[in-house]
């Protein structure tokens, strides 16, 4: 370490003085030079990648990274089943076991036992209020459910096994012609 000399003061002295307090021009620490320059630089380079040359950013990134997801959920078949694949769960009576229990613990409060109607509409006539009754048209409005209306979304909620289970179950209860039905609400659709 360098010892202080009066001389030092005298070869920074820029000859300025205001009450009697004279101004020095010391040179900043090197160091912090390269630091403050670096961080110019840097930020230059920031700019052109980013800005000048659309630069990859998390955003892109997480885009892409989506769309992959899409993509491979779509060649797995998991953004939803077919209306054949739902068809053909109806006939199956292990799978309408799962969507009755399923039915009574959770769809029954509004839409019935027998899904005669209550709060909700009857689901064993030929009017529908979204979708013209495909099972893929009951699965959209299970999964995703229907806030206006008070349904909620039941796919964050059901494993995907009892979603298509109670959809099955749904459609295998149309024409069932319970007692005590709820007036027909929407579009009558012919089977």
């Amino acid at each position: 370490m360098t010892q202080y000399s009066p001389d030092d003061d005298k070869k920074h002295e820029t000859g300025h003085v205001y009450d009697g307090i004279k101004e020095y021009n010391y040179p900043a620490p090197t160091w912090w030079q390269v630091i403050f320059f670096g961080s110019i630089v840097w930020a230059l380079g920031y700019l052109c990648y980013f800005y000048l040359y659309d630069g990859e950013t998390l955003r892109h990134r997480l885009d892409r990274q989506l769309v992959e997801i899409d993509r491979q959920r779509l060649k797995e078949g998991s953004l939803g089943p077919s209306n054949d694949e739902l068809m053909t769960l109806v006939g199956d009576s292990a799978v309408l076991k799962v969507g009755h229990e399923t039915f009574l613990s959770k769809c029954s409060s509004c839409h019935g036992e027998h899904g005669q109607g209550i709060i909700g509409p009857n689901l064993t006539d030929n009017f529908w209020l979204h979708g013209k009754g495909q099972a893929v048209d009951i699965f959209v409005t299970v999964d995703k459910g229907v806030p206006d209306k008070g349904m909620p979304p039941w796919g964050a909620i059901l494993a995907p096994a009892e979603l298509k289970a109670v959809v099955a179950y749904v459609k295998s209860i149309q024409g069932s012609h319970p007692d005590n039905p709820k007036a027909p609400q929407g579009e009558e659709v012919k089977p």
